[in-house]
């Protein structure tokens, strides 16, 4: 199975496959683009001169991502749940310890 194929794959569905995800995130790893940046922000993100009044998705993953940064930082454990989320810690603090918790579908992270 190709490892690129699968990064949008539901992990429900590959819960019984450790090897997989271990796989997953070792080409994570592999294939990072760290960022000398403390925390993710939108300053990359073009509005096209929309204004918006209420945050929007991306707005809610930026705090849900710096979130996550802030608690492991303080060497505390926290949690994800798709891997696209682990890529974009992995920008931030590349030697996140990740650990697949069977039971409730999600990836535990700290440093």
């Amino acid at each position: 199975m190709d490892v690129k194929n699968i990064l949008d794959c539901k992990i429900e569905k590959l819960q019984n496959n450790k090897e997989i995800i271990n796989d997953i995130i070792t080409y994570l790893r592999k294939t990072n683009n760290p960022t000398t940046d403390k925390k993710m922000s939108n300053k990359y993100i073009r509005r096209s001169g929309v204004v918006y009044d209420i945050d929007s998705l991306y707005d809610h993953y930026i705090k849900f991502i710096n979130g996550i940064l802030r608690t492991i930082r303080k060497h505390e454990i926290d949690y994800c749940f798709t891997f696209g989320q682990i890529k974009e810690l992995l920008r931030f603090e590349p030697n996140i310890k990740i650990t697949y918790d069977e039971v409730n579908y999600c990836f535990e992270v700290r440093l």
